[in-house]
């Protein structure tokens, strides 16, 4: 059918003072027709509007419908943005622009992979009682004389289609994806609106929320029978109706249904196999049925591709038989569609429950009772341990915890009000990819490595929260960034930027502040296509799927995210105006020029820092960063069967007793001159061998030498 369509006009946007790059002139709109004047080069009249932060919270919904009439069927729903009339599909614009988002027809298309099982499946005996000759014969004339496009889905329709008894599943008719996005593929185009479409409506993903976690899975905003993840679509042509249009249109709802399910799998960090098809549409003007498979792929710079390849075309009025083989071939889709459509939810409801089930034991486990902190800096010092998280609990990290708790528990003898707090950053790099030239992450919670190894650090801390009687916090990076002040101290960020850039980030100047993107978590590592508001309260940032999204310091300071160096910035300005005191407990890597230079130079009450030795290998190297940067760095410590100073699992596995690293980080605390010096693996590879290690120093002398170890006695006496 041809659809109508509307679209809100275009702004573009005029930087004031801050000189970035502009916010790109005429947003996409989602008109199925690109103008009213059929020539998509003439664009509209450019209303220019100043970049305030309200409208970069008005970029940020461009395109999509502002007032929504609620509605009462799966079908029903609209929006005021979507009521200016525009012509039809039927010229060479839109055919053009959505071959430019990467649609193609069934002349570009390749075949899916699983092109045999698809039809062999057309061809399977069915259930469905077999229509009689005469109803044929009434099929062909109904089909014959049908006056125009609406007679012809009826009669042909309920001739040719199943209809099903499930509570929750339903079909709907010439409808326009009022809930669809806007990204890549539908750039510049209206919402899909195919004559036919059949799926699940959302009620029936309940508790799972769907429309939350999986973008452009629900198709209708503001209803609450939208259809939800369909796997089917068609589109009917009348007496008069061009075949052609219908094919374009149905490449077009192929796209947007393969879309949906392709975010759905990724929320379970899942994917189709390359080249398969699980998405079917159909068209016919009663007497030719054509069944298409869809699929998308993934070419060159992260550009995606949209197949649309013909599986089966069918004359439906040539033969007795040749309809029942269409009819036949239609029905079955149907039932594979809805099978998949069935899959589809159970498997996103028992992921989601998983998931939770995950978070709520998370959840429990960090809920242990931390004493009042008082305004009184006298009475209340807070260490806490600022770690990334690591892929899994390394030797030095059990070091700086160890070393936090053992200060906490010899200023608590004092008898100073006193708790730790462990702050792990989850959103740190999980995943790194290039996009159009751009380096995007996604953080270590989003592709659930941060799920997988948490328990670790939990049974880190319980056992230190035992052992030396001091209570804990474990605080994620969200929860930090929703302190009280934080979005002033990210407005000075972004207000200072420059100057911060020039120290922090001089090999790209611009400060890596980001935000992931709300439907697909990626990240603009390095905020190259970041607009900031004049007075720093908002950012406008980027996806390469989603286009733009906008994010204020005030409200949204828990979204924001940061590189290293940034973020400990960050950390530093916070701190300078809590109420208590805080002590730092950081990896030795941290001191020095870094942070005593670049640092403190921006901070007029710094925060006060105890250092944890360096745990370096053979090579001087520190330990956790060789980790990061190649995993196979101590491959040899492996073959040596000493994996358990890279692994916290494996030093669980091994039986190795934690008690003697506390013992030595309690050296640390108790006699001074240990702290401020450099450990190797080796060093404590020897301590958990039980082997005697005594420090010199330069008032010590050297009285023995038994067996392999040269052994050290002090005033002190020895030290095992």
């Amino acid at each position: 059918m041809d659809k109508k369509q509307t679209s809100p006009a275009p702004l573009q946007a005029e930087l004031l003072s801050t000189q970035e790059e502009q916010v790109p002139a005429n947003p996409p709109s989602r008109k199925r027709q690109i103008n009213s004047d059929n020539n998509i080069d003439d664009n509209p009249q450019l209303k220019r509007a100043r970049l305030t932060r309200e409208n970069l919270a008005h970029f940020n919904k461009m395109g999509k419908g502002t007032e929504k009439i609620p509605s009462s069927s799966p079908c029903d729903s609209t929006s005021e943005s979507r009521k200016t009339k525009t012509t039809s599909t039927t010229v060479s614009g839109f055919a053009r622009q959505a071959r430019r988002n990467g649609i193609l027809g069934p002349e570009y298309s390749k075949p899916p992979v699983n092109l045999k099982d698809i039809r062999e499946r057309y061809s399977r005996p069915n259930a469905s009682v077999s229509p009689t000759e005469s109803e044929f014969t009434r099929y062909a004339r109904k089909v014959a004389r049908a006056p125009n496009e609406a007679t012809m889905v009826f009669e042909a329709g309920r001739r040719l289609l199943k209809d099903y008894d499930d509570h929750g599943y339903n079909r709907c008719l010439n409808q326009s994806f009022t809930g669809f996005p806007n990204v890549s593929f539908n750039s510049g185009l209206s919402a899909p609106q195919p004559d036919f479409i059949e799926g699940l409506e959302i009620e029936e993903y309940d508790p799972f929320p769907v429309d939350e976690l999986v973008d452009g899975a629900v198709l209708y905003s503001d209803n609450p029978f939208s259809l939800t993840l369909p796997h089917i679509a068609g589109e009917w042509k009348g007496p008069s109706g061009k075949m052609g249009n219908a094919i374009l249109q149905s490449s077009y709802d192929g796209a947007a249904l393969v879309y949906a399910r392709n975010q759905a799998l990724s929320y379970m960090g899942r994917s189709d196999p390359p080249g398969h098809a699980e998405v079917i549409t159909f068209t016919t003007d009663g007497t030719t049925l054509n069944q298409y498979a869809h699929y998308a792929e993934e070419v060159e710079d992260g550009i995606t591709k949209y197949h649309q390849y013909r599986v089966k075309s069918t004359n439906l009025i040539d033969s007795y038989q040749e309809f029942k083989d269409g009819r036949r071939g239609l029905r079955n889709t149907q039932d594979y569609a809805r099978d998949q459509s069935y899959r589809l939810r159970d498997d996103l409801k028992e992921h989601w429950k998983q998931q939770r089930s995950k978070l709520q034991h998370i959840a429990e486990g960090t809920s242990l009772p931390v004493p009042d902190l008082q305004a009184n800096p006298s009475e209340n010092t807070n260490p806490y341990e600022a770690a990334p998280f690591d892929a899994s609990t390394v030797i030095e990290t059990l070091c700086s915890l160890g070393l936090a708790f053992v200060l906490a528990r010899r200023m608590k003898d004092t008898g100073l009000d006193i708790s730790v707090v462990c702050d792990l950053w989850d959103r740190a790099k999980g995943e790194q990819m290039t996009i159009n030239g751009a380096i995007y992450q996604r953080s270590l919670h989003d592709t659930g490595k941060f799920q997988t190894y948490l328990p670790d650090y939990e049974e880190v801390l319980s056992n230190l929260s035992q052992r030396y009687e001091v209570s804990y916090r474990l605080r994620l990076e969200e929860e930090f960034l929703s302190s009280p002040g934080m979005g002033n101290v990210i407005q000075k960020v972004i207000q200072n930027r420059a100057e911060y850039g020039k120290v922090l980030a001089p090999g790209t100047q611009p400060l890596a502040i980001r935000a992931a993107c709300p439907h697909c978590g990626l990240v603009d590592k390095y905020g190259q296509n970041n607009i900031f508001a004049a007075d720093g309260s908002a950012v406008s940032f980027e996806c390469p799927v989603h286009g733009r999204y906008t994010y204020t310091t005030e409200a949204d300071a828990s979204k924001f995210q940061f590189n290293c160096q940034l973020f400990n910035l960050v950390l530093g300005l916070f701190h300078e105006n809590v109420p208590y005191n805080y002590i730092e407990i950081c990896g030795s890597d941290y001191a020095g020029f870094w942070q005593e230079r670049l640092l403190w130079r921006f901070l007029q009450k710094p925060i006060l820092i105890v250092y944890t030795p360096l745990i370096a290998d053979w090579s001087g190297s520190k330990e956790s960063k060789s980790l990061y940067l190649n995993d196979t760095a101590y491959d040899y410590l492996k073959r040596a069967g000493q994996e358990y100073l890279l692994s916290y699992r494996a030093l669980r596995r091994d039986g190795k007793d934690l008690d003697v690293l506390w013992d030595e980080v309690e050296l640390w605390v108790d006699e001074p001159f240990r702290l401020f010096r450099g450990y190797s693996l080796h060093y404590i590879h020897l301590l958990f061998e039980q082997k005697q290690l005594l420090l010199g120093v330069i008032h010590e002398k050297k009285v023995a030498d038994s067996s392999n170890t040269a052994i050290i006695e002090s005033s002190r006496g020895r030290h095992h």
